[in-house]
């Protein structure tokens, strides 16, 4: 039987072929993706002119779009859904441009006006950003943010999409904020409030230039200066740990069960509140709705004073904030 020798590669030729691999991929990599980057931004210019599109033809009906909610529901009404508006190409940004009214492209070489135009005078604050984080030089639209979390900003910013976000304005701008319950602490500069809130708390040195174009629980003597601020609690454990700590002035922020005796304390409760307060036996709902059955309640923001004891011992007196 004649034996066969396989000769394999030798040590050269395996060097060889993987330096020539080395060669092509430098040369092959950088242009593959830079084809790709070409599609992205190709495919994001078209979105950001359809975008742009489908706001012309609402403004048509509706008139100019005064915030970026409002653009987006335009926007959703022929098909682009929020979480779908961002920019496929790494980098880049889309950008909605509030003077203007119009969605915006930004690459490395700038804001790219899509179609081309002819825009009035924009500051930076102007251009609206949708992240899931606050931008510290566009303003922002903020999406996916948790519920009860808390989040700080300098610049323009809409928490609206989500609940219970509770926001700390520390910049010096004249500056609009956007929110859906939660609370409101502004340290400085001038800053006008949509939307509704629970929890108001303003520095001295901010009063004056606050506007006030939403509400905050159901009037607006829920107002909380800083000299008066109320400690806020998301869950039972913070609300036990502020009782522990014996702040007298307690603010709810979440959907929570109270169940404490013997304490006298001050207590705010969300108009849209939908945990129970039990108090004395009863379980007081705190709703724009009527009263729950049997209890005494006024509709809307409650102020607890007195004895608090669920075993019916002791009194307490529930009174509409503002009608102490």
């Amino acid at each position: 039987m004649k034996k066969i020798n396989r000769k394999g590669f030798t040590i050269v030729e395996l060097v060889i072929v993987i330096a020539v691999i080395a060669i092509l991929s430098a040369v092959l990599i950088p242009t593959f993706s830079n084809l790709i980057h070409k599609a992205n931004v190709s495919s994001d210019t078209q979105l950001v002119k359809n975008l742009n599109t489908s706001l012309t033809v609402d403004s048509v009906e509706n008139g100019k779009h005064q915030t970026l909610k409002e653009a987006l529901v335009a926007a959703e009404k022929y098909g682009y859904l929020v979480d779908k508006i961002n920019a496929s190409a790494t980098n880049n940004e889309i950008l909605w441009d509030s003077k203007n009214d119009v969605f915006v492209y930004l690459t490395e070489e700038g804001i790219n006006y899509i179609p081309d135009s002819k825009p009035e005078n924009t500051e930076l604050s102007d251009f609206w950003v949708i992240s899931n984080e606050v931008h510290d030089i566009y303003s922002t639209y903020l999406i996916g943010a948790e519920a009860n979390s808390t989040v700080e900003a300098i610049k323009n910013l809409d928490v609206s999409a989500s609940s219970n976000i509770n926001v700390i304005y520390s910049g010096s701008g004249n500056v609009s904020i956007y929110t859906n319950g939660g609370s409101l602490t502004v340290n400085n500069g001038s800053v006008t409030h949509y939307g509704i809130g629970y929890i108001l708390t303003i520095a001295d040195s901010a009063k004056e230039n606050y506007i006030e174009k939403g509400s905050f629980a159901s009037n607006s003597e829920d107002i909380v200066y800083a000299d008066e601020e109320y400690t806020l609690v998301n869950t039972l454990s913070e609300l036990n740990a502020a009782i522990s700590a014996n702040e007298v002035k307690i603010a709810l922020n979440s959907d929570i069960n109270i169940d404490i005796n013997n304490l006298t304390w001050d207590v705010i409760v969300p108009a849209n509140y939908t945990g129970e307060l039990n108090l004395n036996g009863h379980n007081i709902k705190a709703v724009h709705t009527a009263p729950t059955s049997g209890s005494t309640a006024n509709n809307g923001i409650f102020k607890v004073n007195g004895n608090l004891n669920i075993n019916g011992e002791g009194s307490i007196e529930l009174t509409q904030k503002g009608n102490n």
